[in-house]
C-alpha cells in the first residue's frame, strides 16, 4: 500500500486443501465489501513446495520460506522440534520485513486472537498474549525487537517463539 503496509498469510499443507482455508480466505477477499483491491497487498508465504506451486498457479504474490533441513511437506506437529524451528524462522523473516521499511498484518490459518486469554484490564501482566495475529510498524525499536526476539532463540531451546518473547 502507499504506507508501506502489506498483508501476509502463511501458507502449509493443511491451509491448501480442496475447498479448505485458503479458498475461504480469498473468497472472504472477493465476497466482502469493498476488500478485493487488498488482494494485491497480500503477500502469501508457504512453507512448503505443494503449498508454494498452488499459490503461484494463482498468480498471487507468493514467497516460499527457506529452512533447510527441515521438511514441512507432512503435518507438523504444536511443540515439536520442526514446529518450534519453522516458528523462529518466521520471526527472522518477519524481522527482515520490517528491515525492508514495510509494516505487515500476520495471519496464520487459522482464526487467533492477539490474547490467549483476556481478563477485561487491558494492561495486566495475566493477559496471555498471542504471536498469531499482530500489526508491526517499522523503526528502530521494533526492528530491534524482532532482531533480539531472534537472537533469545538459541536461550530457549526448548520453547517456541511466543513463549520465550
Amino acid at each position: 500500500m502507499a504506507n508501506k503496509t502489506m498483508i501476509i498469510a502463511i501458507l502449509n499443507k493443511s491451509y491448501m486443501e480442496k475447498n479448505g482455508m485458503f479458498n475461504l480466505f480469498l473468497q472472504s477477499f472477493r465476497e466482502g465489501e469493498g476488500t478485493w483491491f487488498l488482494i494485491k497487498h497480500l503477500s502469501f508465504v508457504a512453507v512448503n513446495q505443494m503449498s508454494f506451486n498452488q499459490c503461484c498457479a494463482l498468480g498471487l504474490n507468493c514467497y516460499k520460506l527457506v529452512m533447510e533441513g527441515v521438511d514441512f511437506s507432512e503435518v507438523v506437529f504444536y511443540m515439536s522440534d520442526d514446529f518450534i524451528e519453522m516458528m523462529w524462522r518466521r520471526k527472522l523473516f518477519l524481522g527482515d520485513v520490517l528491515k525492508h521499511g514495510y509494516s505487515f498484518i500476520l495471519t496464520r490459518e487459522d482464526l487467533q486472537m492477539s490474547s490467549d486469554f483476556y481478563n477485561g484490564r487491558p494492561f495486566d501482566d495475566s493477559n496471555f498474549f498471542n504471536t498469531g495475529f499482530y500489526f508491526v510498524t517499522p523503526n528502530n525499536k521494533t526492528t530491534a525487537l524482532f532482531d533480539e526476539w531472534y537472537a533469545s532463540k538459541h536461550n530457549f531451546t526448548c520453547m517456541n517463539d511466543q513463549e520465550a518473547c
